[in-house]
């Protein structure tokens, strides 16, 4: 074997083997796609004494209406539906379908999704009883999904991730780098060399443009048979233009292809300029012929590769967090992208150049090699840092917990991060390698190119992954859905002036639980204890809730059995000692009871933790930001004044969202209180009272929609009995209060007071019962 057939040979050995290690990690393997199912109602395994009207489903993501349906079954197979399924536009999560008059018996409900955010199809099923119990021999699990939507969703993404890399990445190399360079040389053949690599490169850019162009056609042909679950779908016409037209992914999905279109069509134009000029040129004019990157065409190119990034970022995971971190989410993604991008296509407008100066074989391209590589050092330790700091932060908010690192997700992040370790490591010995020999008076070009080479595919292997990884459900949703990292039993345990208490509620879901309270003072019993009460109160609402007794069950032991959570969501259990000895006790803990067939939302950051998280994120930025300015300017004079000011503020405005986040907490939303009026026979009148003289003009005596004023409204007022059912209490009194934007419903905020409007809630959330 020739040394050039080894120099390319161990390069793709080595690629082959990382893109194996990132690719076993997600094939083969079961997890449930994005949007999955996260409470009903009727509730899957749900004995009801009456049939209900309507069944009602909310999934963890906003869903396509085009694309997504119920059907319920009884015994005999039949669809008991009546009419279509149907969709709230104030409320993205859910979708409903009304009910026949059913008889007794047990009913399968069969439903599908398709998520908007990231295009990913879900289906499922469970069983609700009417008159009966539900037997025990029935499958009430929801369907278990494939891990990806198709084995060909991450080749995809791959393509595109590494096409706009290194389109966007090289051409922002060229701007920041390669002219500067060769400005600066005087010499006509480093011009000459420089404007070479400019010109090869751009070809490659185009080419790589046009090849995402390709990927995304296949990616909507490959949607269109997912979502119509009909191979055949991706060669209709008809279906792609549904697809395209229906559906907020298929929206996004033409924008991209839209700003691909522009960048390939205005790099195009940069080229084409770049020939006209140079036909008009004398041989010793070179200097006037522009770089890609200086022409308006070039830039305009750049530009257009910075929105598809952002394109990206907004049809990501993170555009699906909760909506208190979603913005932090979406910006730290996009740092991420925009670093990686850096990264990838400085090393890709390197090897360019390395090839074409190991083929001119003359010093002074072998000198603007060298100086494009030592001029790149300091912005790829940048990239580097904002990459790794920006990773840390997105992980915080898609793994959350460390026991999520053990599912889909969370293996391929770690695979994804032995693959950046690498890659570092790599980086870092060429450069020192390149250090080394420029010492020496070598120009290591060969070596560089191997360098360059191996690390551009390790770089393509992290692609893989990172492509893996949008293609997964996110570890904290995948960790709720399987009990990953959730407690068997709720806890809290705290010594209260001399006396131990230990509160114990078993198993802390929906359905039945057992509280045990066990009080101990140096590990033997407490006896000052008169009496225990404990109170389970929903967070989300106001329920009502009372503090019960307990029984002695043994000196120091106190019990409650039967205890039943009927609706899964946050919770506060709080326990009060009455003591002979002292003051009453009182200790409390808050949790989460999720219901075993539904997913949840439990484990989260907070909004304060992330604000803190994405603060220190902006505060790095800011700080590699002079870093690299400082050893970019060496070894010239230091003249950091201009990047000092530009660090600071960076600095400051990240400091300053974190110290935000621990006093005044702007942009925190605060823990909402809910109904401040329990549900009482006067709630109801008041309300009752407000919505006569406010309310039944339009949405009718009974809330049908039906009202006199309401029938020339487009669109038409709700059907309160179907609308309510889908929000809480908070969301109600925000539609009210604030109105609802591209709706007739106006604000009435100023007409009623906050205590009516409360009154209102509870009097209409009986029209819905």
């Amino acid at each position: 074997m020739t040394s050039r057939a080894r120099a390319i040979y161990k390069p793709t050995v080595v690629f082959a083997l990382l893109s194996c290690l990132a690719t076993i990690l997600f094939v083969e393997q079961s997890a449930s796609a994005h949007a999955n199912l996260l409470k009903a109602s009727p509730e899957p395994s749900q004995a009801l004494d009456a049939p209900p009207e309507r069944v009602i489903i909310w999934f963890t993501e906003p869903i396509e209406p085009a694309f997504s349906s119920i059907a319920v079954l009884d015994a005999r197979g039949a669809d008991v539906t009546e009419g279509d399924t149907k969709f709230d536009a104030t409320e993205p999560t859910a979708m409903w379908v009304p009910l026949a008059q059913v008889e007794y018996g047990t009913f399968t409900v069969v439903w599908q999704n398709v998520s908007s955010v990231d295009g990913h199809k879900a289906t499922g099923s469970f069983l609700f009883s009417v008159g009966e119990p539900l037997g025990t021999g029935a499958q009430t699990d929801v369907a278990e999904q494939p891990i990806i939507q198709s084995p060909a969703d991450p080749a995809i993404r791959w393509i595109i991730y590494i096409g706009i890399a290194v389109f966007a990445g090289g051409l922002l190399f060229e701007l920041l780098i390669a002219t500067r360079v060769a400005r600066a040389e005087d010499e006509y053949q480093s011009l000459s060399f420089a404007l070479a690599v400019s010109n090869r490169f751009s070809s490659i850019a185009l080419t790589a443009i046009i090849v995402v162009m390709v990927a995304q056609i296949a990616q909507i042909a490959l949607q269109s048979a997912i979502a119509f679950d009909d191979a055949a779908a991706a060669m209709d016409p008809t279906r792609v233009f549904d697809v395209l037209t229906q559906s907020d992914w298929g929206r996004f999905w033409s924008w991209r292809f839209t700003a691909a279109v522009l960048a390939a069509l205005t790099l195009f134009a940069a080229t084409q300029t770049r020939k006209t000029t140079a036909r008009s040129l004398k041989d010793d004019e070179l200097e006037e012929l522009p770089f890609t990157t200086e022409s308006p065409f070039g830039i305009a190119a750049l530009a257009i590769g910075g929105i598809y990034l952002l394109l990206i970022s907004l049809t990501s995971h993170s555009a699906a967090t909760p909506t208190d971190i979603r913005w932090f989410a979406v910006a730290t993604d996009l740092i991420h992208v925009i670093a990686a991008t850096t990264w990838v296509g400085g090393i890709s407008y390197l090897l360019v150049a390395s090839a074409i100066s190991i083929r001119s074989d003359d010093q002074p391209a072998r000198t603007a090699l060298i100086l494009y590589a030592t001029r790149f050092a300091p912005l790829a330790i940048f990239a580097t840092t904002i990459l790794v700091a920006s990773g840390i932060v997105s992980s915080l908010m898609q793994v959350t917990i460390p026991e999520a690192l053990n599912t889909p997700y969370g293996r391929v992040l770690g695979a994804k991060i032995v693959l950046l370790v690498i890659l570092i490591a790599l980086a870092a010995s060429n450069n020192r390698s390149v250090a080394k020999s420029t010492r020496s008076g070598i120009t290591p070009t060969r070596t560089l190119r191997r360098y360059i080479t191996l690390e551009l595919a390790v770089a393509f292997a992290v692609l893989l992954a990172t492509a893996g990884l949008a293609s997964l459900e996110p570890a904290r949703l995948y960790a709720e859905r399987k009990g990953i990292g959730v407690a068997d039993y709720v806890n809290v345990k705290e010594t209260v002036v001399g006396a131990t208490i230990d509160a114990k509620l078993d198993p802390g879901d929906t359905g039945n639980n057992t509280l045990t309270v066990n009080i101990t003072d140096d590990g033997e019993p407490f006896l000052s204890a008169i009496d225990v009460r404990a109170r389970i109160k929903y967070l989300d609402d106001d329920f009502g809730e009372y503090f019960v007794p307990l029984t002695s069950e043994a000196p120091g032991q106190w019990l409650l059995d039967d205890i039943t959570i009927g609706v899964a969501g946050a919770y506060q259990l709080d326990v009060t000692v009455v003591r002979s000895d002292s003051f009453d006790s009182h200790v409390s803990t808050r949790f989460s009871a999720k219901s075993g067939s539904l997913a949840s939302d439990f484990i989260r950051p907070s909004a304060k933790t992330v604000m803190v998280a994405f603060g220190t994120l902006i505060a790095i930025t800011g700080l590699a930001y002079l870093v690299a300015n400082v050893l970019g300017d060496r070894p010239a004079p230091l003249k950091i004044h201009p990047h000092f000011g530009i660090s600071i503020l960076v600095m400051a405005i990240g400091i300053a969202a974190i110290l935000n986040a621990f006093t005044t907490g702007i942009g925190i939303p605060h823990e909402s209180k809910g109904n401040p009026f329990p549900l009482s026979q006067e709630s109801v009148q008041i309300g009752l009272a407000t919505y006569t003289t406010t309310c039944a003009t339009c949405h009718g005596d009974t809330g049908l929609g039906d009202g006199p004023a309401g029938l020339a409204l487009n669109p038409p007022p709700a059907d309160l009995a179907v609308h309510v059912p889908l929000h809480t209490d908070n969301e109600l009194y925000g539609f009210i209060a604030d109105g609802i934007e591209g709706t007739p419903m106006v604000a009435q905020l100023g007409n009623l007071t906050s205590d009516e409007i409360w009154h209102l809630v509870t009097y209409i959330r009986t029209i819905a019962d």
